[in-house]
């Protein structure tokens, strides 16, 4: 025969298991045996559940405008090979807006180069730290390749 206090030990720890796997139903409080002979109540109501909340809505596709596309919840406008004047420097040129409601970090957008012919010929990138919520970033992407006639939008990466 096992001595009280084990014997005590012993059920209290079977009844926290059981609590553990299989929550009793609402109506019916679970006691918790302890030395003396008192029954005390542990829960005698159901955990709420909690509230998860929707997302913020993004513009629709009808927002946007000729030539822009949306990528990664940002817009992105047409770009462009820009030279500088008086320079053999070329850009490429365009807008990128953050639509939502909250500030991106690390954004930074990369374009295939191509030739004359469609060729890939390089690539051309550009970072901004920050784009604030419904802000515009005109990016500047540094072209490389001196045969370049054309940039193709590759992607968009963002740091979360």
């Amino acid at each position: 025969m096992l001595p009280l206090g084990l014997a005590v030990a012993v059920l209290l720890a079977l009844g926290w298991l059981a609590t553990r796997h299989a929550p009793p139903e609402p109506s019916t409080p679970v006691v918790a045996l302890t030395t003396n002979p008192v029954a005390v109540p542990v829960r005698t109501k159901p955990t709420p559940t909690p509230v998860v909340s929707a997302p913020a809505p993004v513009p629709s596709v009808a927002a946007l405008q000729p030539g822009e596309i949306r990528t990664n919840d940002f817009i992105l406008s047409p770009v462009k090979l820009e030279p500088t004047p008086g320079s053999s420097l070329v850009y490429v040129t365009g807008k990128l807006r953050n639509p939502t409601e909250r500030q991106r970090f690390g954004v930074k957008v990369h374009f295939a180069l191509l030739d004359a012919t469609g060729a890939l010929i390089g690539h051309a990138t550009d970072y901004q730290a920050v784009l604030e919520p419904h802000g515009d970033w005109g990016f500047k992407a540094m072209v490389m390749a001196s045969q370049t006639a054309a940039a193709q939008f590759e992607g968009l990466t963002e740091d979360k």
